[in-house]
């Protein structure tokens, strides 16, 4: 982190050159002498601006860009920001500092010699998630080879280990897991799971009111859908609270084909956490 020192409070144009100014140093430090920045030298920073670096590959879905072009977009993002939680008199007081968005708060806070703000104790865990994924594996949608699960993988696990357990295939090529599945990044990846899996559940209610003769009605389906989908808003928003996020599915090819739906979290301290639907229909 350059040293730069802010002054007792700063105000919103002093913070957000500050913090641009090592934004931008880091970001040409990685991008190195071809001025380009890529998803994988992103990944390889280290330091206060690195989820930065990747948290625009992330959000933009670009293979590449000019490490300008990074530094301008993570500049409007500062300034937006800090405009956002800065009082009527345009300055930054601490409380104001560590109500900014994960991916900021610790940064302007260093720049002004301080302690990053405490874990609020939010962060996405098992236990966020273990109540309603197992209330939404009713016996008669597991009955019909719909099923949910939630899981962590260890620091050591890869996206591609990920995938090919979640298709039962070990040998899968890192090209041939990416053709099975589509995805999405970010912010938008929870926003895409949570929508899918409110679609599934009015898709099971319409079935189960066309034949209602099982002892779960369409509408108790369908809030089973609707009570996780809920639960991915509230533990994966903001996207900021983890390291990364996708949302990877996969349909139905042919006959013997699953369909995969699963949200993948790489948390900050670099292990998982993957929220999945599968439906094999007989």
């Amino acid at each position: 982190m350059p040293k730069v020192a802010l002054p007792t409070p700063p105000t919103v144009d002093v913070a957000a050159k500050a913090w641009t100014k090592g934004f931008a140093a880091a970001v040409r430090d990685a991008a190195g002498d071809s001025e380009r920045l890529t998803p994988k030298k992103a990944a390889a920073m280290t330091g206060h601006y690195a989820d930065n670096a990747r948290n625009y590959f992330e959000k933009t879905g670009r293979t590449w860009a000019a490490a300008d072009t990074v530094i301008d977009s993570g500049a409007r993002y500062v300034r937006a920001q800090l405009d956002k939680a800065a009082g009527p008199d345009d300055k930054l007081s601490l409380a104001e500092l560590r109500s900014l968005p994960d991916d900021l708060s610790g940064d302007l806070l260093a720049l002004r010699g301080k302690a990053p703000a405490a874990p609020t104790g939010n962060a996405p865990s098992l236990a966020n998630l273990v109540p309603v994924i197992k209330a939404a594996n009713h016996p008669e949608l597991n009955d019909y080879g719909s099923s949910f699960d939630v899981t962590t993988y260890p620091a050591s696990a890869t996206r591609l280990d990920i995938l090919r357990d979640l298709v039962g295939y070990d040998d899968l090529s890192e090209a041939e897991v990416n053709d099975w599945f589509s995805s999405t990044h970010g912010a938008q990846a929870v926003k895409d799971a949570s929508s899918a899996l409110r679609e599934l559940g009015k898709d099971e209610r319409t079935q189960r009111e066309e034949d209602p003769t099982g002892a779960l009605s369409g509408a108790a389906a369908e809030a089973l859908f609707v009570a996780v989908a809920d639960k991915l808003d509230a533990v994966f928003a903001p996207a900021s609270k983890v390291k990364s996020l996708e949302y990877a599915e996969h349909f139905i090819a042919e006959d013997g084909d699953t369909e995969h739906r699963a949200l993948i979290a790489q948390l900050k301290d670099q292990s998982w956490l993957v929220v999945s639907y599968q439906d094999f229909p007989f």
